[in-house]
């Protein structure tokens, strides 16, 4: 079985899309887990309404950051997990293809031993200042967004940490660092979130604050160890 685990914190936008992507799927050996962090909206009820287990999480916990709420939404989630992979998909993520679940599970995690699995993933459409969100996507060229990880290696290494920005990179390091092999599954996912800004003068504003943030948590340092090994699979 596969556990779909999905962090939300008030995501009555995005989780219906992703939702009904999972629930399109041809492969129907699944779970899904919500873990919630205080939802001020009606996440818990679309997620009712879609037969989603779910597990609450950091309760109006002031002492963490959002990132670092994130981290342990996706460990809670897990407490309630049965499956003997994880699936960690952000909320604001859909799945492009139907058949995708059934060519990872069935395919690709038999024919290549997959332990860990990363994703390709596309930005859709939006103004501008989406697009500047994802540049970032030149320094990670894979989607830590959505992680494909055996269970017993989620285990091995201790889970997420709450490191903060980045959390999912970090994550995927300590991965490699234990010996594990990563690999970038040839099928796509979809960021549906969009950002908007007020002016292009604000958006270069904004991109100069985010370059010495990243910095600070030593972005590089965290990815360059991971996609400089990472086993990419040709697509079918």
């Amino acid at each position: 079985m596969l556990s779909i685990i999905i962090p939300v914190c008030s995501e009555e936008k995005h989780l219906p899309n992703l939702l009904n992507s999972i629930k399109n799927q041809t492969y129907t050996a699944y779970e899904i887990i919500i873990s919630d962090c205080s939802s001020k909206d009606h996440t818990i009820e679309i997620a009712k309404n879609y037969g989603c287990k779910i597990i609450r999480s950091c309760f109006y916990n002031k002492k963490f950051t959002n990132p670092q709420k994130q981290a342990i939404e996706l460990n809670k989630g897990v407490e309630l997990a049965n499956g003997d992979y994880f699936l960690f998909i952000d909320a604001d993520m859909i799945l492009n293809d139907k058949n995708m679940l059934d060519k990872v599970m069935t395919y690709y995690v038999s024919r290549y031993n997959i332990e860990v699995g990363t994703f390709k993933i596309e930005q859709s459409k939006g103004n501008w200042a989406t697009h500047v969100r994802e540049i970032y996507r030149f320094f990670i060229p894979f989607a830590t967004q959505v992680i494909l990880v055996r269970k017993d290696i989620f285990y091995s290494v201790g889970g997420f940490k709450p490191v903060g920005y980045c959390l999912d990179v970090e994550f995927t390091k300590r991965i490699k660092q234990k010996g594990y092999k990563i690999h970038q599954i040839p099928l796509w996912v979809t960021h549906t979130r969009k950002y908007y800004m007020l002016s292009p003068s604000t958006g270069i504003k904004a991109l100069g604050s985010i370059v010495p943030k990243y910095k600070r948590r030593r972005l590089f340092s965290r990815a360059k160890p991971v996609y400089q090994n990472i086993n990419v699979i040709k697509a079918l």
